[in-house]
């Protein structure tokens, strides 16, 4: 059987998806959201200049503090 995840990379993918999903819009098939909007929707979502690591899995700006408590069930 396969390794998985451990709880808190779960819970954070999760957390990840959700936004993605709300900023895409909850009842939209998949199939009709180009790759585009995926990436701009990510984009805006962690993408922060100010941040040395731009693909960090922490938005940027005050969320941050939230999706903190939120990952550790806060």
């Amino acid at each position: 059987m396969a390794p998985t995840a451990n709880p808190n990379m779960h819970r954070a993918y999760a957390l990840a998806i959700d936004r993605v999903t709300a900023r895409l819009g909850r009842d939209r098939p998949l199939a009709e959201v180009a790759d585009a909007e995926i990436g701009a929707a990510l984009t805006e979502l962690w993408a922060c200049p100010r941040d040395p690591l731009p693909l960090s899995p922490l938005p940027c700006g005050t969320e941050s503090r939230e999706v903190l408590l939120q990952m550790n069930g806060k």
